[in-house]
């Protein structure tokens, strides 16, 4: 008679052992199936930053008119007068090739006195690659500048700056400023790199 409790006991023993093994499995399973869905989180959320990053270096030149406003709209919060596009203010354009960045001008008046008439103008600052002023300007279209500019209150002026880099440029970085003006002061300045690749 104790011959077959204590066989039972062993039978019941090694089915509460399987059991356990079997609870385990399924547990390291489970733990494994979500380590496995945060990582394809994190590697999706990384390739979607590392899109945005690079994605950033590429100009307006393949936006359409509507598409590039809606990019310069969503740079400006409640007080910014002056955006520029890229939001990285840093552009890379091949030598021998163009692109365009954007820039946006926001009228922040709130009376009837505030000025509607702006200007702007992009001038080159230096290069560290030894490429003077004078040549650096010529990479731009002649639409670097504008005066009398109309923006009623509120609202807000986007336009394009076109540089073509000359096919023989050395890899180099240029630094260039646009600066606006709302009846001749200075309403707000932004600078940006144009980086060239060979």
């Amino acid at each position: 008679m104790r011959s077959i409790k204590s066989k039972h006991a062993a039978q019941a023993t090694k089915v509460a052992s399987l059991f356990s093994k079997k609870k385990g499995a399924m547990e390291m399973s489970v733990g494994t199936i979500v380590t496995i869905v945060l990582l394809m989180a994190v590697l999706v959320l990384g390739l979607v930053l590392v899109k945005n990053i690079f994605g950033s270096a590429k100009g307006a030149v393949d936006l359409t008119d509507e598409q590039l406003r809606s990019e310069i709209e969503g740079l400006f919060s409640e007080d910014t007068a002056l955006v520029v596009f890229p939001s990285s203010r840093e552009l890379t354009i091949k030598q021998g090739e163009s692109d365009e960045i954007g820039i946006g001008i926001k009228n922040l008046g709130e009376s009837t006195t505030s000025s509607t008439i702006f200007s702007y103008v992009v001038t080159p600052i230096g290069s560290d690659c030894g490429i003077k002023v004078e040549q650096l300007e010529k990479w731009m279209s002649i639409t670097n500048s504008r005066e009398n500019l109309e923006i009623p209150i509120g609202s807000l002026s986007i336009t394009r700056i076109d540089f073509t880099i000359p096919a023989q440029t050395p890899k180099c970085t240029a630094r260039f400023e646009v600066k606006a003006r709302a009846d001749r002061v200075i309403y707000g300045s932004e600078e940006f790199k144009i980086n060239v690749k060979v």
